[in-house]
Order: C-alpha cells, then sequence, then structure tokens
C-alpha cells in the first residue's frame, strides 16, 4: 500500500516492517528531486508519523516528501502545494499531512488541487492545528481532518461530532522507537493522531476488492454515510443550468469545463467521472429532468429542502 507523506522526511534505519520507495527533498521554490546525503533528517516528526502507521497495518510503501528542512519545522506554501501536485500525478492512494496552514490566502489555492485529488479518488488524510481551529488542508470538505482524543490510545479512532463532516478525532498515544533504541510514548498532539486514521485507511484498502473513494472509505470506517457539508470537492466542473440563471464566472469559486442546459446533453462518462452543478429551473420538486444517479460529484443548487453537495460512486 503506497502512502505519500509529507512532512521532515522519514529514517529508514527506524521503520521495522515499511519501506521508503521515494525519498525526495521539495524545495522552498517547489522543485522536487532526490533527497541526498547532505539533506539531512533534522527533527523526528516525520519518522514517528511513519513508525506510528506502519505499528497498525503491514506491507506500507512510503513516499517521503520532506518539505520540513529545518528544526523549525516550517515550509513554504510552494512546497506544501507542489508536494501535492507530485502526489495529484502520481496517483499516490493515500496521502498523509501532520501538517498545515492557517492562511486563509493558502486555502484559496491549496483548494483546487486537493479538489482535483478527492475527484482522482485519493484519499487525504490531515492534522488539525494545534493552536487554531481552523487549518487547511484539513477543514476542506472530503479531507479526513483528525484532531487527538482524550482517553483513546493505540488505533483507537471516532467520529469527530464537533467538527463533523468526514473529520475524526483519534488517538495520539503510540510507542515508537527513538534513535537511541529506547521506547517513547508520543505526546498528546494532532499530528500523531493523524497516522491512527492514516493506519485504519490503509487496512480498509488493503482488504478492499475494487478502489474506493473517500466517502465509500469513510462509511467503512466509522458505518457513517459521508455527507460534505462544504461544496470544496467541486472543481473542473461542468455546470447544468436548466435554470437558464445568470452566471458571473469570475465570481466562481471554481474552474468551469463546460456549460450546458440539460443533463441530457452530457455522456455517460461525464456524469460519472465529472464534478456537475445543477442548477434547477425554480418550479422543479427536487427531481432533476433526467436521472442524477449516475453522477459522481454532484453539488445541486435548489430550493429544495434537503438538497445538498454529496459525492457518490455506484
Amino acid at each position: 500500500m503506497k502512502v505519500a507523506l509529507i512532512d521532515s522526511g522519514i529514517r529508514k534505519d527506524l521503520l521495522a516492517n515499511a519501506c521508503v520507495i521515494e525519498d525526495l527533498v521539495v524545495e522552498e521554490s517547489g522543485n522536487i528531486r532526490p533527497r541526498t546525503k547532505k539533506d539531512g533528517i533534522l527533527t523526528a516528526h516525520g519518522t514517528v508519523c511513519a513508525q506510528i502507521i506502519e505499528r497498525y497495518t503491514d506491507s506500507v510503501e512510503f513516499c517521503s516528501l520532506q518539505i520540513f528542512r529545518d528544526v523549525s519545522e516550517s515550509a513554504t506554501f510552494d512546497q506544501l502545494s507542489a508536494a501535492l501536485r507530485w502526489c495529484f500525478v502520481q496517483n499516490i492512494p493515500i496521502v498523509h499531512m501532520s501538517i498545515g496552514t492557517t492562511r486563509a490566502q493558502d486555502a484559496v489555492l491549496l483548494r483546487r488541487i486537493v479538489a482535483k485529488m478527492f475527484g482522482n479518488g485519493q484519499i487525504l488524510v490531515a492534522a488539525y492545528s494545534n493552536s487554531s481551529y481552523v487549518s487547511y488542508p484539513a477543514q476542506f470538505g472530503g479531507v479526513f481532518g483528525v484532531s487527538a482524543g482524550h482517553g483513546l490510545r493505540g488505533i483507537q479512532y471516532e467520529t469527530d461530532d464537533v467538527r463533523k463532516d468526514m473529520n475524526f478525532v483519534a488517538s495520539s498515544k503510540h510507542v515508537v522507537i527513538t534513535p537511541t533504541g529506547d521506547k517513547q510514548e508520543t505526546p498528546m498532539a494532532n499530528s500523531f493522531a493523524a497516522p491512527t486514521v492514516t493506519a485504519a485507511v490503509c487496512r480498509i484498502l488493503k482488504r478492499a476488492k475494487s478502489p474506493m473513494n473517500a466517502c465509500e472509505v469513510y462509511y467503512a470506517l466509522t458505518g457513517k454515510k459521508a455527507e460534505p457539508m462544504r461544496p470544496d470537492f467541486i472543481e473542473d466542473a461542468i455546470i447544468v443550468n436548466p435554470s437558464n440563471c445568470v452566471l458571473h464566472r469570475p465570481f466562481l469559486f471554481f474552474e468551469v469545463t463546460k456549460y450546458v442546459n440539460s443533463l441530457k446533453e452530457l455522456s455517460d462518462d461525464e456524469k460519472e467521472n465529472q464534478s456537475i452543478v445543477y442548477i434547477p429551473k425554480k418550479t422543479d420538486d427536487g427531481n432533476p429532468e433526467d436521472d442524477i444517479s449516475r453522477i459522481k460529484r454532484l453539488l445541486y443548487c435548489g430550493d429544495g429542502e434537503g438538497t445538498k453537495a454529496r459525492e457518490r460512486r455506484l
């Protein structure tokens, strides 16, 4: 199971069973290259996250993207976005980030690549900030945002009933091996709770007989239907506008690839694989003029009770 870990780098010698198949450095400019001996791993953060993941699942193949280059454990927006783009192009099934940003201006640009990855069927797990309620990409709909939970240990996790959406509260208490060979328990921190969920996702996908998207994985983990509360997952969308509502494209938060007046103008492939924004006529009773059951990513913009953005896969 391939897992991309965007962090401070992974010390291979401290992993018991997992291996590192890609050992990369993401420079401040966003350039990505193989890590060399000169590129030291100066903090244990990424290694500890990898140790937690491998502790609860087997046969993990890590793609390490080192964006933290010094003890400050900070990175630029260009580094984080470049790492995510690399994961998107390489189609890495699980992307782990015990990191994030609280800057709203970063969120605007991050949302686009995160939405593309979500639409590609990739699973993103991200820790929330320990010091701020809002942080990205954990805050985005479709991302498994994780906070540390009191009283939880090992691979224990539960749904986050405060943040709701597709968020989790998970254990951050794990025993890992230090560089000196000693055993040490990780502290209460969101960054060490996120690997718990990533390990649980690995378990689900390893047992799966066919590819699973984020909503299907969420259901397998929790037994609850995933209902993203925000339409963050919409990007490169087709607008279906039978209402002929006037739209001002510069004010849309997503890119538009096509504009039609009826679902009948779309192919089956477009219904199954494209994000679709549906704007019904005001006289609609909540049912579009065509079957919507094959639409995978739908943002329904009607006034009917209970209409909402949703992600669906048959």
